[in-house]
């Protein structure tokens, strides 16, 4: 697995979430592969804060991997992975 280092600082600090992330969803680009994984590059950052508070929360229940992930990001981390995803295409 490639690991990408994200260009923002508070991206980076995130490092280790986005990882974890990029494991779970597919490529580098945020590219879904294979095909039953969401592609998350150029998503709306807003919209992936959301579903990874819900996941966080426990209030999306659809992926555990998603759930344990999205359970040790800080506030922070959940934004600044969504902000990168963003950046994505």
């Amino acid at each position: 697995m490639e690991t990408i280092a994200p260009a923002n600082a508070s991206a980076r600090k995130s490092n280790a979430a986005w990882t974890l992330i990029d494991s779970d969803s597919g490529d580098a680009s945020g590219a879904g592969i294979p095909a039953q994984y969401p592609r998350l590059g150029g998503q709306h950052a807003e919209y992936v804060e959301a579903q990874l508070t819900t996941f966080r929360s426990g209030a999306r229940t659809n992926s555990p991997q998603m759930m344990d992930i999205a359970g040790r990001m800080s506030d922070a981390e959940i934004k600044a992975v969504s902000d990168y995803v963003a950046g994505l295409h």
